[in-house]
């Protein structure tokens, strides 16, 4: 019976957003694909964001968790499921934080694009490391169809930020690094987009493992066997069924090597 592996990417598979994957790392997903099993790259970020590492790889059965769960690919970018929501409440953010310099809120659309109102370091960082096509906002709402908003300030000013209960009890808000504020559609998240391909693949829940470092990786904990990173918070630890190593330090393939023992 083939089993399923899904890796978060920043924190989890790379300790720095534009670093290649370790040599040990590559070998030992390649192991995992040539021995028929389906590896899924479950991250915040756009499909674009993590065709490089499916492409590191060889080929195999490969998949890309994106947006927090908002949409998963193949491997070839077909979509197999998607969440989106109105646009609305993103237009209500940006009327709410446009005269703070020090918060920028964008969204991301199933085509690969991302809206704004104004530049900023995390924008730039989009365009930079996932590749995604930019465009600014109209001062309007135009009711299209969008996957996240993303509310990103310094870790300080993120601590401070809050929202009213009926915007919780609306939508998902969570974290993947304490900088960003991710809100999405209320039933969204990476635990129940992998539920849903793992249906889609036939693979029995026990033989689902989920790699992660970040709050948006809790809901994958549990639900599957989990593997949090050292460098992981002591909640997302908790959360985990066992802990590896930092990502710094390959914790990766330390787990897939020492913990899980599926690879030599």
């Amino acid at each position: 019976m083939n089993r399923l592996f899904a890796f978060d990417i920043d924190g989890t598979l790379l300790p720095d957003y534009e670093v290649p994957l370790s040599e040990n790392l590559v070998r030992s997903l390649n192991t995992l694909l040539k021995e028929g099993d389906f590896i899924c790259i479950s991250t915040g970020r756009p499909y674009l964001g993590a065709e490089g590492i499916l492409d590191s790889l060889i080929d195999g059965k490969k998949y890309v968790l994106g947006v927090n769960g908002s949409i998963v690919y193949d491997k070839e970018g077909k979509v197999l499921i998607t969440n989106t929501f109105d646009d609305e409440y993103f237009y209500e953010l940006l009327h709410r934080f446009e005269d703070r310099d020090d918060i920028s809120v964008y969204s991301y659309h199933p085509d690969g694009r991302i809206t704004y109102f104004k530049t900023s370091i995390a924008t730039e960082l989009e365009v930079r490391v996932n590749h995604v096509k930019e465009e600014y906002a109209p001062k309007t709402c135009q009711h299209n169809q969008i996957l996240k908003i993303i509310v990103a300030a310094s870790k300080e000013v993120a601590a401070t930020i809050s929202f009213p209960k009926n915007e919780t009890d609306t939508y998902e808000f969570t974290k993947s690094i304490p900088e960003f504020i991710e809100i999405m559609r209320k039933d969204v998240s990476k635990g129940n987009a992998i539920e849903g391909l793992r249906k889609q693949l036939g693979v029995k829940k026990e033989d689902v493992y989920c790699f992660g470092d970040g709050l948006n990786d809790v809901s994958m904990f549990e639900r599957f066997t989990g593997i949090a990173m050292g460098n992981a918070s002591k909640e997302v630890q908790k959360a985990a069924k066992y802990v590896t190593t930092p990502c710094a330090e390959d914790g990766v393939y330390y787990a897939l090597k020492n913990i899980l023992k599926v690879v030599d």
